[in-house]
């Protein structure tokens, strides 16, 4: 995504209305799905082993939308 909106000079409205995000998206919330399912288990391992893998795609996830994406930019905003 970050180079997609590096090459394309896409702000950053236009970034999150891409293909590419929404599929980034959908695949994240789909992980988190199956990991949350996980973190209900009765197995204690398998349990903390979901429980951390969530929020681990949460951070990612939000990490893929909002910094990341926002680095370009401000490394324009600094040359000039």
């Amino acid at each position: 995504m970050a180079a997609g909106l590096r090459n394309a000079g896409h702000t950053g409205d236009a970034l999150l209305n891409t293909s590419t995000a929404r599929g980034v998206i959908q695949s994240t919330l789909t992980a988190i799905a199956s990991c949350g399912a996980l973190a209900i288990s009765i197995h204690p391992g398998l349990s903390s082993l979901g429980l951390l893998l969530t929020i681990g795609l949460i951070l990612i996830l939000v990490a893929n939308l909002v910094p990341i994406p926002a680095l370009p930019a401000n490394r324009s905003v600094i040359k000039t």
